[in-house]
């Protein structure tokens, strides 16, 4: 088989699926990713919305404003981390390099 095939009447292509062993760790990885990124929308949506807060009230300038920045921004590498495969990619034979 050619990789990538031809596409039937209109259908997407099916990338190479991982075996039956790897499947559970993909998905768990998958559902930590996708919780985990409400964790960065929210927490840089508050962040932002202190920091703007902030421009406006002085009393809100202080040392925890850049904490918890710091830490929402942690998280964006965090989010980055799990969505990727760590150097994993399957190649056009469908067989995964390292």
């Amino acid at each position: 088989m050619v990789w990538p095939a031809p596409i039937p009447h209109g259908r997407l292509p099916v990338r190479p699926t991982a075996s039956a062993q790897e499947i559970p760790t993909l998905a768990t990885l998958r559902d930590i990713h996708a919780t985990w990124a409400w964790v960065v929308i929210i927490g840089n949506g508050l962040a932002g919305l202190w920091a703007l807060g902030a421009a406006k009230l002085p009393q809100l300038r202080t040392r925890a404003l850049w904490w918890f920045t710091f830490f929402v921004e942690l998280a964006v590498f965090v989010q980055v981390a799990l969505a990727s495969d760590w150097g994993v990619a399957p190649t056009r034979t469908g067989k995964r390099v390292w």
